[in-house]
């Protein structure tokens, strides 16, 4: 599996009680080995915390992975946790393990090395921000008609760049955010 480990150095990165946006998210999550018995693919689940209503709802969320207490990615969804939780599964469907293949590359990074660290006793959690929905109105050939906007991206973009703010670069599995929002 090595092939898809990062190998994250905790001393170089944000503690998350240290990080200033720290209050603003909770624990939604843990990321523990497949109970036994359980009928899975996967050797990793994520184990919701907060209410299955919470977990399962498909608004947007700006969340942050910790491996014993240090950020290691700071991410957001505009599917909600449950959603992006699940794709994060795909990245189970490496060759390494025999599978497939057909995974992204993001989600093979993020699954294997969250993998790696919670086979090696690291405590791995999720946490999350959820955002609060706004609603536009726009001219649709000219009605005016009401739309959510995908606001996910700038709020991601200002954790990552307050976070580099406090340490100088961002966290170690978070190279595939949206550029286009970067300062």
């Amino acid at each position: 599996m090595s092939t898809w480990i990062k190998q994250v150095e905790t001393d170089k990165e944000l503690k998350l009680c240290d990080f200033t946006l720290a209050s603003n998210f909770k624990h939604v999550a843990n990321i523990i080995r497949t109970p036994s018995g359980v009928r899975r693919k996967t050797v990793i689940t994520f184990d919701p915390v907060v209410s299955s209503a919470e977990w399962d709802d498909g608004g947007q969320w700006i969340y942050m992975f910790t491996i014993d207490g240090f950020v290691v990615k700071i991410g957001g969804t505009r599917t909600g946790l449950k959603d992006r939780t699940g794709s994060y599964l795909c990245g189970h469907h490496t060759t390494d393990r025999g599978k497939s293949g057909k995974c992204s590359v993001t989600n093979a990074y993020l699954y294997n090395t969250l993998d790696y660290y919670v086979e090696k006793g690291c405590i791995v959690q999720m946490h999350g921000f959820k955002i609060p929905q706004a609603v536009v109105t726009i001219s649709v050939w000219g009605k005016d008609t009401e739309v959510v906007p995908q606001v996910y991206t700038a709020y991601e973009t200002g954790a990552l760049e307050a976070y580099k703010k406090a340490i100088g670069h961002y966290p170690s599995l978070s190279d595939n955010s949206d550029p286009s929002q970067r300062e």
